[in-house]
């Protein structure tokens, strides 16, 4: 390789690399413009636990503010008896997480950003630890152990055997004697592959235009999965052979040069339509006219999306994803153009009602508010043909939250275009949401913005969402008693049973009961409801569950077979109902 084009394969990596430490520190900062109040004086504690319960001393232990990006991380380790103290905390929503070498968080388990609890100061909370699973092996081809090449795993079913997305990718490569070692690995299925490396290389390898071979010595259809449970040791070994694949390239359009000092420059993704995974991810060649190249890829439909950060206003440019199909031959002549997503201003009202005591934290309530934007595609009502904006297969249940600062504005950026549904959680006790509206509309019209969606074209900036939130909410505790063939951990749904209560979808609630029957609704307005439990949902990750609130199908057949049943629960503003007895009744046909 001549010296110029490795100066130029070396400046594109520097930049790349860059680029993506920038968009690492910056990209939660960008869904968020949260105020913060300057008192920190709040304090979160608790303890560390393995899965027997035993303490792990030494285990760190971080509180991140949710929504600030300036905010300095609260840290400390757990002492001899498990248990840690976080104090200097201003109000607001925390992440709090700990990590000791070889273990692994069962909060981290979960791939929905939803799924992760949050915290507030003045909570406390017990964080078990889990010995992670050790997946290591050898790689060897026709003529022995393969150096360097790169060994990926990624996990496919949870625990329980429950199909996922294509999560998290794992990336090590091979040392002297063609070994890897994955350890730190959550319970669940995984594939492993080897191919190219795809971290830190700049320079060409041996690798660089085969075919992956997946575990033991297959194709990604025939690919063996690989069972972990907790604390596992499995030797996986990797019989390579080395077969060329295909190449697709083409460039990239409509770059935006108003990055601030430092012009991030725009990274490709490639996604196989069959398993939504990614394959890889590229950058581009600015001396080739923003030119970009996959290699290694065998015969299948593939989708390729583009997607440039501007550092200085925080915006993501996107391009609309183009699928192509390889068939025995390299596609090429692709452009992929770049283009502004959309945008979604709102403001929350905070009503607070003087005869009542129970709304906890009211002046640091707005920045205790998540307000989360989740994307879905509704169905077309009949004789209906919608303009849809085409979105990539990664953003296709989209959802994002963002956090208020202390007047109560929010902003969400950088929204893939479609219908999006507003869902406000995580305030503290003794609030509850009473409308979601959009401008001087009608009350039918501000129902229907909840019950429907909230619309965006890419490149709009929709103003005027207003959300508000009122005290005197109730809370409501139980359990829900055992019952012939009860499935583990049912559903438990709360429904309006006022007149025309189903035509407000903020007064369905829903909440997962914990192994041993117990449940908790906070939030809840105060009203008439019925009450059911019924089996989860077990569909698989390619599609999430469904949700009452957001599936108008699933809302009519749980309130019709609650009617059907007839156990009501009637809660006053601020009542707390503690010790609530639900029994269990299979929904029959």
């Amino acid at each position: 390789m001549s010296p110029p084009i490795l100066a130029q394969r070396l400046l594109l990596f520097c930049l790349l690399t860059a680029a993506s430490l920038l968009f690492a520190a910056k990209s939660h900062a960008q869904q968020s413009n949260a105020g913060s109040s300057d008192k920190t004086t709040g304090t979160i504690t608790g303890r560390v636990i393995n899965s027997t319960g035993e303490p792990l001393a030494g285990a760190s232990v971080s509180a991140y503010q949710v929504g600030r990006s300036n905010g300095r991380p609260g840290m400390t380790t757990a002492d001899n008896r498990g248990e840690f103290k976080i104090d200097g905390l201003a109000p607001g929503i925390y992440s709090v997480s700990a990590s000791l070498p070889g273990y692994i968080s069962l909060q981290n388990m979960f791939f929905t950003r939803d799924a992760i609890t949050y915290y507030h100061p003045g909570d406390s909370l017990t964080i078990t630890l889990i010995k992670g699973a050790v997946i290591t092996g050898k790689v060897t081809g026709a003529d022995g152990a393969l150096v360097g090449i790169g060994v990926f795993a990624t996990r496919v079913r949870d625990g329980e055997g429950k199909k996922l997305v294509a999560g998290q990718r794992y990336e090590k490569r091979t040392d002297d004697r063609g070994v890897f070692r994955f350890y730190g690995l959550a319970p669940g299925s995984y594939i492993l592959w080897a191919a190219k490396p795809s971290f830190g290389t700049i320079l060409p390898s041996a690798y660089d235009n085969d075919v992956p071979t997946y575990y033991p010595s297959a194709t990604r259809d025939t690919a063996a999965e690989i069972g972990a449970r907790d604390g596992d040791e499995i030797t996986a070994d990797i019989h390579y052979w080395a077969e060329s694949g295909h190449a697709v390239s083409g460039r990239v359009a409509k770059i935006s040069n108003g990055g601030g000092p430092y012009v991030n420059q725009p990274s490709i993704s490639i996604f196989n339509i069959r398993n939504r995974a990614e394959i890889q991810s590229t950058g581009v060649d600015e001396s080739a006219n923003f030119a970009f190249s996959f290699y290694g890829l065998p015969d299948g439909e593939y989708e390729l999306t583009a997607g440039q950060y501007l550092s200085s206003s925080g915006e993501q440019l996107k391009s609309a994803p183009q699928r192509v199909t390889i068939r025995g031959a390299d596609v090429t002549g692709i452009t992929l153009s770049l283009a502004q997503q959309a945008a979604i201003d709102g403001q929350l009202i905070i009503e607070i009602d003087p005869k009542l005591q129970c709304g906890k934290r009211k002046n640091s309530l707005p920045q205790e508010t998540m307000v989360w934007a989740r994307r879905y595609e509704p169905p077309p009502n009949a004789g209906e043909t919608k303009t849809v904006d085409p979105v990539s297969l990664s953003a296709t249940n989209y959802a994002t939250f963002v956090i208020a600062d202390a007047k109560g504005s929010f902003s969400f950026k950088n929204l893939p275009g479609g219908s999006y549904r507003i869902d406000p959680s995580g305030f503290p006790e003794g609030w509850y949401v009473r409308s979601i509206s959009k401008g001087p509309n009608s009350a039918a019209a501000n129902a229907a913005i909840a019950r429907e969606d909230v619309s965006v074209r890419n490149g709009e900036h929709l103003t005027g969402l207003t959300v508000t939130i009122s005290e005197g909410a109730a809370q409501l505790r139980g359990r829900v008693s055992a019952g012939e063939n009860m499935p583990p951990r049912p559903v438990v749904y709360l429904l309006p049973a006022e007149a025309n209560g189903a035509e407000n979808v903020l007064r369905f609630y829903e909440v997962r009961a914990e192994a041993d029957g117990t449940f908790k609704l906070n939030n809840v307005a105060p009203g008439n409801y019925w009450i059911v439990a019924q089996p989860f949902d077990e569909s698989d990750a390619i599609m999430p569950p469904k949700s009452i609130r957001r599936d108008a199908t699933v809302r009519a057949q749980v309130l019709h077979y609650a009617e059907t049943m007839k156990k009501p629960v009637t809660l006053k503003p601020c009542e707390q109902v503690l010790d609530f007895n639900l029994p269990f009744s299979a929904r029959t046909p």
